[in-house]
């Protein structure tokens, strides 16, 4: 009995292939599955008004800046939220909530009841970065003196690091232990001193410390066996106890970086701009030198799309393929879903990513 069920299951598959084919279903699927081209359609403009203000593009929505007041628009130009504040605005930090510093040294949590209460006296409140916890990088007046200071999502302190006079760029979670990784720098006479370190959540206790020297940490990515990191001269993977397994050097002005399926994605150059694509054992699987500058590199769909300060383009089989040509100089740029947000001084354009 199952052998006939089977044996009708079988001539079903091909009868229903036979139909596919001739009605040039298989084309169709194999379009699908080897989409090669990206377009760009259906634009939608917002016009703003820049004078004195300053834009932050987000997901669904973006920002707008002025003096003392921060109004919320969608990107049909709608006003969705407008907050207003009795001193000028000194910084906005924008994470899972945006964080609004005013010029009397009160930090204000848009739309939450939270409240986030900081010593800011003879400090300096340099960064608030978010991981799966809070940190709140300040220092003293002549930044002899820098600190983390840990919060939990409601925004209560769980403790302090003093970083003593290294000023810290980065913090983030580990993913192979209940600790934090920092990266710093100081200097010692004209020569800079990064350093690596991590932290154990608990007490905040230091496990171990790497130091670089006349190199500045710019990127700094935990990963499940070590730690990624990138300074302004050389890429290099470290142990889970600080020490370094591979470094790969051999570029300049470093512009943006992406860690893809386990490879690293490297866009660096001063005159011409080159692409980097690297294993994670740290070995060089191709560079590609680009016709136009680009300063930003992303991932759509299997797509790697580039921006720069007129163009926007994708790659495709070690091809650059023009995407869009700005008239105006690009200030931003997002991926929303499957739009793309480009910010020029005429305003914020709206456009559908499509592939076919």
């Amino acid at each position: 009995m199952i052998k006939k069920i089977l044996i009708l299951f079988f001539l079903m598959a091909i009868v229903l292939l036979l139909v596919v084919y001739y009605t040039g279903g298989l084309e169709v699927i194999d379009k699908y599955l080897n989409r090669d081209t990206v377009f760009l359609s259906d634009t939608e403009e917002v016009s703003i008004d820049l004078k004195s203000s300053k834009i932050f593009l987000e997901k669904g929505f973006f920002y707008k800046l002025t003096e003392n007041n921060l109004a919320t628009y969608d990107y049909k130009g709608r006003l969705l939220n407008y907050k207003e504040f009795e001193t000028f605005i000194e910084k906005v930090f924008i994470n899972s909530e945006t964080i609004i510093m005013t010029e009397d040294g009160l930090l204000h949590i848009l739309n939450s009841d939270l409240d986030f209460e900081i010593d800011l006296d003879k400090k300096n409140l340099l960064n608030i970065l978010e991981d799966t916890d809070i940190y709140v990088l300040t220092s003293d007046l002549d930044h002899s003196n820098n600190c983390i200071e840990i919060f939990d999502q409601n925004y209560v302190s769980t403790g302090v690091i003093n970083n003593n006079n290294k000023r810290v760029l980065s913090v983030k979670k580990s993913l192979n232990s209940n600790s934090i990784i920092v990266s710093a720098f100081d200097y010692d006479g004209n020569i800079i001193i990064s350093t690596i370190s991590e932290y154990l959540i608990k007490d905040y206790y230091p496990l171990w410390e790497t130091e670089f020297v006349n190199e500045l940490v710019i990127f700094l990515e935990p990963g499940n066996d070590g730690t990624y990191l990138v300074t302004n001269r050389n890429i290099y993977k470290l142990n889970t106890e600080g020490a370094i397994l591979w470094q790969y050097g051999g570029y300049e002005n470093l512009k943006d970086m992406k860690f893809v399926n386990g490879e690293l994605y490297i866009l660096e150059g001063e005159n011409d701009t080159n692409l980097h694509i690297i294993s994670k054992d740290g070995k060089l699987l191709s560079k590609m030198t680009l016709q136009h500058q680009y300063y930003k590199l992303e991932f759509y769909e299997g797509f790697l799309i580039l921006t720069g300060n007129q163009y926007i383009s994708y790659i495709k089989d070690d091809k650059v393929n023009l995407l869009y040509n700005s008239q105006s100089t690009i200030n931003a740029t997002l991926l929303d879903n499957n739009t793309i947000r480009i910010f020029t001084v005429d305003g914020i354009k709206s456009m559908n990513i499509n592939i076919k």
